[in-house]
């Protein structure tokens, strides 16, 4: 199927923001709200470490296809829900990263920075991955036999255990 540029791209503008924050995260207290104690106890700090897990994420599930992998997620949503194949499925192609970069390039970077006011707000978005990993890893479970799921083996690596550490 060919698609507009911008499909296969975005992935990969993610993973590159990803690669520059992880190290502000880590090397700098840019990010930190307290900078006192531990940054893995800062919940300022963990509701942006949300935000490039995510990015990673979206990278390993939108650029598959790129790497010659037979995984399509907008092919599989329509199936699932019973819609024919694209072109005929009515879901259109820029469904899927107008909501994954107006939620996650945008919404996510933005409860991050309101965490400083509100706690809940700026972890929100550990829930989001939590909840993600843990669909991933239904959906590869209940078929992992006849179909490998390139998806969910990340989601295992990043979104489950990242999602289940969120603090209290």
């Amino acid at each position: 199927m060919q698609t507009n540029w911008f499909y296969t791209v975005w992935p990969f503008i993610g993973l590159g923001g990803a690669i520059v924050i992880v190290p502000i995260l880590l090397m700098t207290d840019t990010f930190r709200g307290n900078t006192r104690g531990s940054r893995w106890r800062d919940p300022v700090w963990l509701g942006w470490l949300a935000v490039p897990l995510y990015w990673v994420h979206q990278f390993e599930e939108y650029s598959l296809p790129v790497f010659g992998l037979d995984y399509s997620l907008p092919e599989m949503v329509c199936k699932n829900i019973g819609f024919p194949p694209y072109p005929a499925c009515p879901i259109p192609l820029s469904f899927y990263p107008l909501v994954n970069i107006a939620l996650m390039w945008f919404g996510a970077p933005l409860a991050a920075y309101l965490g400083r006011r509100n706690v809940l707000i700026g972890l929100c978005f550990w829930g989001l991955l939590l909840a993600n990993g843990l669909l991933h890893t239904a959906g590869a479970s209940r078929r992992a036999l006849t179909t490998p799921a390139y998806g969910a083996r990340p989601s295992c690596l990043f979104p489950c255990p990242s999602g289940s550490f969120t603090p209290a």
